[in-house]
């Protein structure tokens, strides 16, 4: 979980959000029951490498969309 709101925060910042989220962010990890754990997730280890590198993919996407709802300046 710290990976994923690490890795938030840094994409925020980035690009000049004063703040680290909102109430309604959510991170939901789902895991197969067979197969070998994964003994760290941190961003550093394999699987939380690609973790920080999808959370900040889509957070970054997000300031870049365009908002239909808003009228054009």
């Amino acid at each position: 979980m710290a990976t994923v709101a690490e890795a938030t925060t840094q994409a925020l910042l980035d690009f000049g959000v004063a703040g680290t989220g909102t109430v309604t962010d959510v991170t939901a990890v789902l895991c197969p029951v067979d197969g070998d754990p994964e003994p760290c997730g941190g961003p550093r280890s394999r699987v939380g490498a690609a973790l920080a590198r999808a959370v900040r993919a889509a957070v970054t996407a997000g300031p870049r969309v365009e908002d239909a709802r808003r009228e054009p300046a």
